[in-house]
């Protein structure tokens, strides 16, 4: 273990053994969040944690408290959102809530997802998804490419995310087809 990871290990450490109980859902969730990073950069594969049922919301309870639609919740999910799936329905953790709140905590979340299922997922599986997401921007913009939808970038936050993104999924479509030697 290096020194920054053995440093990152007892912050985190001196964090845990700080917390006032009861623990808000918040500083758990930063905390969990905090790990979870932490193990994953030192090459951790799979790491699981288990909740009390007491601790969970049910997706109308999690819906009401976000102030979003059911739809919006699952987009939430696709991008890391965490969820216990249940026999018949999800389950979020109640720290999900307020971390979702907090921008660098969503992104965080989000990354965290993005590296693992990059992880675990074939070249070829990433290829399906990334034309997925490709035709997606398509269809919304009714163009060929992120070039051809936004010839002049207008400011709209919106469209920015949209193109950067979309730029470059058309980046790693490309690198992807290289590194599988598909035409």
């Amino acid at each position: 273990m290096s020194d920054k990871n053995q440093k990152a290990l007892f912050d985190w450490l001196k964090r845990l053994i700080t917390l006032d109980t009861p623990v808000e859902d918040e500083k758990f969730g930063k905390l969990k969040v905090d790990f979870e990073e932490w193990f994953y950069q030192i090459g951790g594969r799979n790491i699981q944690f288990v909740y009390r049922k007491s601790y969970l919301f049910k997706p109308k309870e999690a819906v009401a408290q976000l102030g979003v639609s059911a739809v919006t919740l699952n987009k939430y999910v696709k991008r890391g959102f965490e969820y216990i799936p249940k026999q018949s329905q999800r389950r979020i953790p109640k720290h999900m809530i307020p971390l979702w709140k907090d921008p660098v905590y969503c992104l965080k979340v989000q990354m965290i997802h993005q590296e693992k299922k990059l992880r675990n997922q074939t070249p070829e599986e990433r290829l399906k998804e990334v034309v997925e997401e490709i035709l997606g921007f398509q269809m919304k913009y009714k163009a060929e490419t992120s070039k051809d939808a936004f010839p002049v970038l207008d400011g709209n936050e919106t469209n920015l995310q949209d193109f950067f993104e979309w730029e470059g999924l058309e980046e790693e479509y490309d690198e992807l087809k290289r590194k599988l030697n598909v035409d």
